[in-house]
């Protein structure tokens, strides 16, 4: 086997299996920046709220902010669960945080003119959220 095959193979790893999980694992740089791109998410959200307090538009943020949660919550579940420190679980997050990027781009009026937008980059995340598996082998 050649050391190119042999570093690929480093670089590029299956998922992590859930009972491989470390016990005290700590929270790594990239963490923190997908965290950050979430709170530029939801800025934009509660600006577009501030900007129209009223009882649709709190129930519009509310569905919103829900759906902005669940995105982070799955994906910071999966990297916990099943993240490497290699290329694949970088270029995935990094793929992640482009999509949620791309929401906060469309989140000033997510459900009006922009909710296209919103839509096929909530719908990007989601893919790539559940397909990266299947890619990356």
């Amino acid at each position: 086997m050649s050391i190119i095959l042999r570093s690929f193979r480093t670089w590029w790893q299956r998922p992590r299996n859930i009972s491989e999980r470390s016990e005290h694992r700590q929270v790594s740089f990239l963490e923190l920046f997908y965290d950050l791109v979430y709170v530029v998410l939801i800025a934009e959200l509660t600006h577009a709220l501030a900007a129209h307090i009223d009882l649709q538009h709190i129930a519009e943020f509310s569905f919103l902010f829900i759906i902005t949660w669940w995105a982070w919550l799955n994906g910071t579940a999966y990297h916990d669960l099943h993240g490497n420190n290699d290329i694949r679980t970088r270029a995935f997050t990094f793929l992640q945080m482009f999509t949620v990027a791309a929401m906060a781009v469309f989140a000033h009026d997510a459900l009006g003119e922009t909710s296209s937008g919103f839509a096929l980059s909530y719908a990007g995340f989601q893919l790539i959220l559940t397909f990266g598996d299947y890619i990356a082998n």
